[in-house]
């Protein structure tokens, strides 16, 4: 059993490496750029304590930020490399969750191998890939489940006081990382009261009055969110809010709506169940683990439900939540696998719980891994054009920048409309970005501008030839093959163009491309997967040879504008000289085109 055990870990955890690995780009995402904010007090000598205590959204993080202080300096703050520290954070997870098994339960049942299934699955892709709960889920969650082991040893004579000391350490490095933390003080307390070890009545009011203290340094100043939705939604609507208690539990193991609420259900009677036959065999006491463990599950769904149902169901979705979730339907599997090996009253009943769970988790794992991958591919390309908007930062325009940090295409509403857009972009351009590029941080570190920026312009020699390059798009408008002239809005204030560019002399993909507009230069995104060039030359060569480009344009009365574009060798040491000029009109009113205009290409 052990055997196989530690091949499902040693493949579910192989998977989520592979996961990080293909998929992972290193830039800051959502409120990783707090960090580059923490990175600019520093240099500017002016980081506090309070700095470090101040609150994200509902978060206190004071613990991941020194930990991305301290790591920093050693990946020049990759994401992709806190992403791994999580899958770390996950094994620790499982090792804690093993060691709970082997001194709560006299036998185990071969039910456990779905359990590290269970924990590496992709459905957590926006905590896997970097996102906003990376270092906060390894600190919240990890030491939260450590902090419950120690209290349970904390009944043994020989080093109870220790296990105890530990256990207030780890509860307090969770509690200081995110709001999940918080709640490990009251499963904690659930846990003493179940257990009374021979110094529960030591343990149990040091518990409490640390618990308490820390609770009123997590509250004490913190401000609701005004942007976020109002908690008496809960209140007033209880069946919807019900409805989204039930599809954050389920959607952990699948996406899909209807199934989502199903799996709720199923995972609701199942703790129901669980725990009446656990209470009816007295076992209350040395399942205490992991009923603690399914409290804390229960209190951080029970937190989600509170702050985001108001958003709608389809938020309910978020995979983001699905590593929280994920601890409560482990817990409940847990306790039916103990009362099952334990034998007793209702043993039997135990035992088909365990074999339906575990049969639903194995059904939902291939829909879970096959969504995954192709939102993994999706999310690829997003933050492969933040990373590119970011090192662009001056040229492009607020709407790529927002995305970054507000990723939801309605967020420019629910966080208060364009002012915040601007305000953010403008953080991002003048600020953030200018710190990541002095320090030489995540997207800015050379290997990384190297992947996404071509070589500068003036290093490369000119080529006595051209090559084939196409303008497709601009604004949205299919250019290629129409008659000159291009003709955008007269309030455009933006250039958004697209195409594709290869080496004919290398016959496949060019080594970069870059765009004239006006006498300007810029860099251009090269290398995205255009398969249908792939099928038309019939050759894999020319697969990644799409490029992109987003433009704000300079204030300027002149309503005409010219763009070229230049391809550059395959070994970047050489451009090819431009097809003639594409002529770009704001407005309607034309002036007379001249003969020798070009369409574009």
């Amino acid at each position: 059993m052990v055997p196989l055990f530690v091949v499902v870990t040693v493949a579910a955890a192989s998977a989520a490496f592979w996961y990080v690995q293909r998929f992972g780009v290193n830039v800051p995402f959502l409120d990783q750029w707090d960090a580059a904010l923490v990175f600019y007090e520093r240099e500017a000598g002016t980081l506090s304590v309070g700095d470090l205590f101040s609150q994200n959204g509902e978060n206190r993080m004071f613990f991941p930020r020194l930990a991305v202080m301290a790591l920093a300096p050693l990946t020049d703050y990759n994401t992709t490399a806190e992403a791994y520290v999580l899958l770390v954070g996950i094994l620790f997870n499982l090792g804690i969750l093993f060691a709970a098994m082997k001194v709560t339960m006299k036998r185990t049942s071969i039910a456990i191998v779905v359990i590290p299934a269970m924990l590496f699955s992709l459905r957590q892709y926006e905590n896997m890939l970097p996102g906003i709960q990376v270092l906060v889920l390894f600190f919240a969650l990890t030491f939260g489940l450590l902090a419950l082991l120690l209290l349970l040893l904390s009944r043994r004579p020989r080093f109870g006081a220790l296990a105890f000391a530990g256990a207030l350490v780890c509860g307090t490095l969770a509690c200081f990382s995110a709001i999940p933390g918080l709640y490990v003080w009251v499963a904690g307390f659930l846990q003493l009261i179940l257990v009374r070890g021979r110094n529960f009545r030591v343990f149990l009011p040091i518990w409490c009055l640390v618990g308490a203290v820390e609770w009123f340094l997590y509250l004490h100043g913190l401000k609701r969110i005004k942007s976020h939705p109002s908690l008496s939604f809960v209140i007033e609507n209880p069946w919807p809010a019900l409805e989204y208690f039930l599809t954050v539990m389920g959607a952990a193991l699948i996406p899909d709506e209807e199934l989502a609420l199903a799996s709720g259900i199923l995972f609701s009677v199942a703790a129901l169940g669980a725990l009446a036959l656990t209470i009816w065999n007295r076992k209350l006491r040395e399942s205490s683990y992991w009923v603690s463990l399914a409290s804390l599950g229960l209190l951080v769904i029970g937190s989600i439900t509170v702050g985001r149902s108001a958003l709608g169901l389809e938020q309910a979705f978020s995979s983001r939540y699905a590593t929280l979730s994920m601890l409560f339907l482990v817990s409940i599997l847990m306790l039916l696998i103990k009362l099952h090996v334990d034998g007793g009253r209702g043993a039997a009943v135990a035992g088909t719980g365990v074999f339906a769970l575990c049969a639903w988790v194995v059904l939902c794992l291939p829909a879970t891994y096959i969504d995954s991958i192709r939102i993994g591919e999706e999310l690829k390309l997003q933050r492969q054009k933040i990373a590119f908007a970011v090192l662009t930062a001056r040229s492009q325009p607020d709407e790529m920048l927002f995305v970054g940090r507000y990723p939801d295409p309605v967020a420019v509403k629910n966080f208060g409309g364009r002012e915040i857009m601007r305000g953010t972009a403008h953080l991002i351009r003048v600020l953030l970005a200018p710190t990541l590029e002095r320090l030489e941080y995540s997207v800015f570190a050379p290997s990384e501008r190297a992947r996404f920026l071509p070589p500068a312009f003036s290093t490369l020699a000119r080529a006595d030839a051209r090559s084939t390059c196409v303008v497709e798009k601009i604004n949205d408008t299919t250019v290629y093959g129409q008659p000159p002239p291009v003709v955008i809005e007269p309030v455009s204030t933006v250039l958004s163009v697209s195409g594709w560019c290869v080496d004919d002399r290398a016959q496949g993909a060019a080594g970069g491309v870059y765009l004239e507009l006006d006498g300007r230069l810029y860099p251009a995104l090269y290398g995205l997967e255009r398969p249908d060039l792939a099928r038309g030359f019939g050759s894999e060569a020319y697969r990644f040879t799409g490029w992109d480009r987003f433009i704000l344009l300079p204030k300027m009365k002149s309503r005409t504008h010219r763009l070229s574009v230049f391809a550059l060798s395959a070994d970047r040491k050489r451009y090819y000289e431009p097809r003639p000029q594409l002529k770009i009109f704001r407005g309607f009113e034309l002036p007379g085109s001249s003969a020798g205009e070009a369409p574009a290409q």
